[in-house]
């Protein structure tokens, strides 16, 4: 993913620390988000045509799709979509097994410096992008639900 990719909330500048929050109430949200998320990159491969250059990977056995997931982080304020190695189906040797690398960041051949498989279109970036607005807007909703009472004396 590139470095722009993300969305940083700082809280020292609003003069907040994290155990100002409850993280129970504010991992729903963040469940609902990377639902979203993924749901939306996986509507990004569905497609059964070939893939080509620039567009978005076709779909053959949906393990692309399937290895789409969100990683929620271990401290409960922040999640990561993620393309994983896809699970190896039953029978399937280890030289068999789909990897999907080559489709997100394309190929080159060895001998000559050409592209053997041109890279496709980065669809977690894209999904990303275009729920952008409502994950903030439900991040803030969580820090406001989230926020334990200090504001309250």
């Amino acid at each position: 993913m590139s470095e722009a990719l993300g969305l940083y909330l700082k809280l020292d500048e609003l003069g907040l620390q994290r155990t100002d929050f409850d993280k129970r109430k504010f991992k729903p949200f963040l469940r609902v988000i990377g639902g979203k998320l993924r749901k939306s990159a996986r509507v990004r491969v569905n497609s059964y045509w070939t893939s080509k250059p620039n567009t978005y990977p076709g779909k053959k056995t949906g393990a692309l799709q399937r290895a789409i997931s969100v990683k929620y982080f271990r401290s409960g304020y922040g999640l990561k979509l993620q393309q994983d190695m896809p699970k190896r189906r039953a029978g399937d040797k280890k030289e068999e097994a789909f990897y999907p690398a080559f489709l997100r960041y394309g190929a080159t051949n060895e001998k000559k410096p050409r592209w053997r498989i041109l890279p496709r279109r980065n669809y977690i970036e894209d999904s990303f992008e275009l729920h952008r607005q409502e994950m903030v807007n439900g991040v803030a909703q969580a820090l406001g639900e989230s926020l334990k009472g200090i504001f309250d004396k």
